[in-house]
């Protein structure tokens, strides 16, 4: 990246970081930071990409194509939160299930495999994402020009330039935006996030940790 280019990059941030910072003031006391984290974050993705998509080269990923999901995924407190509450939608049969895939994921995690060879995400079933609504930002930003790219395991995997760079410039700005405001913007990584969330009541879950979500009440 040129100097020029980092400046604009850097610029563009800080617009990001001050319209999520008026959002932020704007919703005090009317609405969970949790939502609209997600709701700022994960949407401007899904409109990112789709614009990309729309202007240039095909995006090769299908449903049923889940090379990707054989890689680390780390997502923050929110997005953890958000698919935790998902699960809680579950039959028990289906929540005990995911739950025995976790556990089992764990300690393979911590083995140091490459994506290429590590097992899929335990939300990962029959080809399919378990919980694609609420996936994670970076599961939401993966995409590849080329299949084969992904399939062989290869160093590099085509993508769009500018949904790369509009990706990260969102995030740093949103990232920016809530960490002035003192929330924990630290990423976890997905399976562990998401063991800790579960054996926690549903009631008892918020970001940051032990805080009450503020009321949509008057």
């Amino acid at each position: 990246m040129s100097a020029d280019e980092a400046q604009a990059f850097a610029r563009t941030a800080a617009r990001v970081q001050a319209s999520v910072a008026r959002q932020l003031e704007d919703a005090v006391g009317a609405a969970p930071p949790q939502a609209l984290f997600i709701g700022q974050l994960q949407g401007e993705l899904d409109r990112l990409l789709a614009t990309a998509a729309a202007e240039g080269e095909p995006i090769a990923c299908q449903p049923g194509c889940s090379h990707c999901c054989h890689a680390r995924v780390e997502a923050f407190g929110p997005e953890v939160l958000a698919i935790a509450a998902e699960i809680d939608h579950w039959c028990s049969d289906d929540r005990q299930a995911l739950l025995a895939r976790l556990q089992a994921h764990r300690p393979k995690e911590a083995a140091g495999l490459s994506w290429l060879t590590r097992p899929a995400c335990p939300l990962l079933v029959g080809g399919l994402c378990t919980v694609y609504a609420v996936r994670p930002s970076a599961c939401r930003r993966a995409h590849s020009l080329d299949v084969t790219a992904c399939r062989s395991g290869a160093p590099v995997i085509p993508q769009r330039l500018k949904m790369v760079v509009g990706a990260a410039v969102l995030t740093q700005g949103t990232l920016a935006a809530f960490a002035d405001q003192g929330f924990d913007t630290t990423a976890q990584e997905l399976v562990a996030g998401l063991l800790s969330a579960l054996a926690t009541p549903p009631a008892q879950r918020s970001w940051p940790p032990g805080v009450s979500p503020p009321s949509a009440e008057p």
